[in-house]
């Protein structure tokens, strides 16, 4: 093989890489309204090129330790 094919196909197989790696993901931020108020997410994506929604700092209840065990969930 030539050095000039050698290095064509090496560019088309970078390209392609570089291509495929670069999906479009919406960049608005998700906003969802909970009883405490407002948690902002964000979209992340899977090395598949798979988009979601993460969510943290999402408000739950105490942990049931304690006193709480085996009782209704108490709200923070």
């Amino acid at each position: 093989m030539r050095v000039d094919s050698v290095l064509f196909q090496l560019a088309v197989t970078l390209g392609a890489c570089y291509c495929s790696t670069n999906v479009s993901v919406p960049k608005d931020n998700p906003i969802v309204t909970v009883k405490q108020g407002k948690v902002k997410g964000a979209v992340k994506s899977l090395p598949d090129g798979k988009t979601y929604y993460s969510f943290k700092g999402i408000p739950y209840a105490q942990p049931p330790v304690g006193n709480l065990r085996f009782q209704e969930p108490n709200a923070r």
